[in-house]
């Protein structure tokens, strides 16, 4: 056998993997994989949620009742205030509300148109600037100017900006409220 080179001959056992280890190869891999997807899958969700809003955002001059309801709670502006809503803006995340301007005229007394224990009036500063929460709203005319107002931390990690100006009939009160 001259030339000829004979080649070594090899078990199968050595070389391939059997049908039982083959199943379980297969099902780790499905395993892993299937856990893997469930983890992008909840990451691509979290995305979408985090940086769409799929709620109903608002801007009115006009604010339904159940708008200034929503208003009055989380501002705590006293149930019994007469307030004449000018303007609205709400940002929703679909959950909750990330944000809202809210600009009225009042006819009560400002020592009435808080919960005064969640709002101090006396701790309001004459030349309070209204910077924070500027909006394009042609309605949101207070941005950058110095009014009797302050910020108030609420609960729940939640703030408002306030600031009042006198007009011939009580105020128009101005305040942005936002979660921290």
């Amino acid at each position: 056998m001259t030339g000829h080179l004979s080649q070594p001959v090899l078990d199968r056992s050595e070389v391939f993997v059997s049908d039982n280890d083959s199943n379980r190869l297969l099902h780790m891999v499905r395993r892993q994989l299937g856990g893997l997807w469930l983890v992008v899958l909840f990451l691509v969700t979290a995305l979408v949620v985090g940086y769409l809003s799929f709620g109903h955002n608002v801007l009115t001059t006009s604010p339904s009742v159940a708008q200034v309801s929503e208003c009055r709670t989380a501002m705590a502006i006293s149930k019994d205030a007469r307030i004449t809503p000018l303007g609205i803006k709400m940002l929703d995340a679909g959950w909750h509300t990330d944000a809202i301007w809210f600009k009225f005229d009042t006819t009560t007394p400002l020592s009435e148109l808080f919960d005064t224990s969640m709002v101090d009036l006396g701790s309001f500063n004459p030349q309070f600037l209204m910077g924070i929460g500027a909006t394009s709203a042609k309605w949101w005319d207070v941005a950058h100017q110095r009014l009797p107002g302050g910020e108030v931390l609420l609960p729940d990690n939640k703030t408002m900006s306030v600031a009042v100006r006198k007009n011939t009939s009580g105020h128009t009160v101005y305040i942005f409220w936002y979660e921290r």
